[in-house]
């Protein structure tokens, strides 16, 4: 498996290009990735590519680990090793989940959902 970098493309090209991938780094460049999500991470999700996030990043590590879409490292050394200990059917099974959550993300189920609720609680 060759690792490379993208140039910058156009965002309506990501999703094709994506296709090709088989994951998506995401990479601390602000303290906001420790508590929230990125567009990045969206935007690899919605592609349905397993995501590969640091674990100080709390927040998208329990989104990770929660629905079984990535893995979560320590380091590089880590990555490293995780990558190469992961067996074709737990990939296989990463892989359905990252696409069964991309389905949910792209067809606004996180969002109907929160809207539900909110508008459940509403009063009057």
């Amino acid at each position: 498996m060759a690792v490379g970098k993208l140039p910058e493309l156009n965002s309506a090209y990501l999703l094709v290009v994506y296709r090709y991938f088989h994951f998506g780094l995401v990479l601390k460049w602000s303290w906001y990735n420790e508590f929230g999500t990125t567009s990045k991470f969206s935007s690899y999700i919605h592609a349905s590519l397993l995501v590969l996030v640091p674990e100080d990043f709390r927040y998208l590590c329990s989104v990770v680990k929660r629905f079984g879409v990535g893995l979560c490292f320590k380091d590089c050394k880590d990555l490293a090793e995780r990558l190469r200990d992961l067996r074709p059917e737990e990939y296989e099974r990463l892989r359905r989940n990252a696409a069964r959550l991309g389905f949910l993300l792209r067809r606004g189920y996180f969002f109907k959902r929160a809207l539900f609720h909110a508008l459940g609680h509403v009063k009057g």
